[in-house]
C-alpha cells in the first residue's frame, strides 16, 4: 500500500476502467481507487434505472453528457454513469476481423489476433465453447433462442445477396461477409453492463474503492512525475500511478488540461505546456450511427422486447 495516497488511481468507470479496477485489485497489497463522474447504482439490478437495463433499446439520452459535434451539431452519445457506454449500448459482443488486428500489429507489436485471443477468451463466458471462446470470464454471452418473422426475412435477404449464413459470427479467425445470430452480453433479459460483469464480483475487496460523482480536471505533477489527480472542485487526490481510462472523448481533454497537446492551443487557453503533442484530441473517428431508417408493420403477436428487436445481423467489411 502507498504511504502517500493510493497505489493506483483509475480515472473513468466505463468498460476500460471497470476492467482495470477488476484486474489491478487482484493484488491484495495494491490499493486501487476508481473515480467516475456519474452516479453508481451498485451491484443489484433492482437499484438500476429500468431504461439502463432494458436490452432491446438503447437509452442514448439517459445519463447523457449532451455532447455534440462542433461542426454540424450531430449528437454524440456518451453516458455519464458508472459503467459508461456499456450502460446504454446495443449489447453486441462482436470481434473484429483477424486481418485487421494483424495489420495493427505491424506498428504495434503484440496486437495480432492470435496474441489477443487469450484475452478475448478471458473476458467471456460463451456457451458455444471451443478454441475461440472463453467459458469462465466475467461477460456472459447469449444468443436468441427464437427468431421473429422479420429476423428470418432479413436472413433470407442477406443470403440471397451472397452472404454466408453462420451460426457463430465470432466462430472463425478469418471473418467474411456473413449473416447469423447476434452474440450479446445479455443476462435474464437485462443489459449486462461493465458494473454487473466486472465490478460486482470484486466490489467487496478491501483494497478497491469506487468513488462516483467525481469529475476529474487534470493530472497533478511534481517535476516529471504524475503524483495524483485534481478534481473539478480543486480537491487533490494522491497516487503513485495515474491511469486515464476516460475514453476517446474525455481522456484527451484531461491530457490537454494537464499540459499535453498542441502548444499554441494550450497557451491560448492559459494552460502551462508540459509537452507539445499536437495529435492529442485530434482526428477522432467514430462509427456512423443511424436510426429510423426502415419502417415495418407490427403484427398482433409481436411483443416489445421479444419480437421487434432484430436478433440477426449481417456483417461485412470495406476493402481487404
Amino acid at each position: 500500500m502507498s504511504n502517500t495516497g493510493w497505489d493506483v488511481v483509475i480515472v473513468g468507470g466505463g468498460p476500460a476502467g471497470a476492467v482495470l479496477a477488476h484486474r489491478l485489485s487482484e493484488d491484495p497489497d495494491r490499493s486501487v481507487l476508481l473515480v467516475e463522474a456519474g452516479p453508481d447504482y451498485g451491484n443489484n439490478v433492482e437499484d438500476w434505472p429500468p431504461e439502463l437495463l432494458f436490452s432491446q433499446e438503447q437509452p442514448l439520452t439517459s445519463h447523457s453528457w449532451d455532447l455534440h459535434d462542433a461542426g454540424n451539431r450531430i449528437f454524440l452519445p456518451r453516458a455519464r454513469v458508472l459503467g459508461g457506454a456499456s450502460a446504454v449500448n446495443a449489447c453486441y459482443w462482436i470481434r473484429g476481423s483477424a486481418s485487421d488486428y494483424d495489420d495493427w500489429a505491424v506498428s504495434n507489436p503484440g496486437w495480432t489476433f492470435d496474441e489477443l485471443l487469450p484475452f478475448f477468451r478471458r473476458a467471456e463466458t460463451d456457451p458455444l465453447g471451443g478454441q475461440l471462446h472463453g467459458t469462465d470470464g466475467p461477460v456472459q454471452v447469449s444468443r436468441a433462442d427464437h427468431w421473429s418473422p422479420g429476423d428470418l426475412a432479413f436472413t433470407e435477404a442477406a443470403a440471397s445477396l451472397g452472404m454466408d449464413e453462420v451460426e457463430d459470427i465470432n466462430g472463425d479467425r478469418v471473418q467474411v461477409p456473413s449473416v447469423g445470430p447476434v452474440p450479446k452480453n445479455i443476462v435474464a433479459d437485462n443489459r449486462f453492463n461493465a458494473v454487473l460483469s466486472y465490478l460486482a464480483p470484486v466490489r467487496n475487496r478491501p483494497n478497491l474503492t469506487i468513488r462516483s460523482e467525481t469529475l476529474v480536471d487534470r493530472v497533478r505533477f511534481e517535476g516529471e512525475h504524475a503524483v495524483g489527480i485534481v478534481t473539478a472542485t480543486g480537491e487533490e487526490i494522491n497516487s503513485d500511478l495515474v491511469v486515464l481510462a476516460a475514453g476517446a472523448y474525455f481522456t484527451p481533454g484531461i491530457l490537454n488540461r494537464s499540459g499535453y497537446g498542441n502548444e499554441e492551443d494550450l497557451r491560448s487557453l492559459g494552460i502551462s505546456v508540459r509537452q507539445h503533442l499536437p495529435g492529442i484530441g485530434q482526428n477522432l473517428l467514430d462509427h456512423p450511427f443511424a436510426v429510423e431508417v426502415a419502417e415495418g408493420t407490427l403484427t398482433p403477436e409481436a411483443e416489445f422486447g421479444k419480437q421487434l428487436q432484430g436478433q440477426a445481423m449481417g456483417r461485412g467489411r470495406s476493402g481487404g
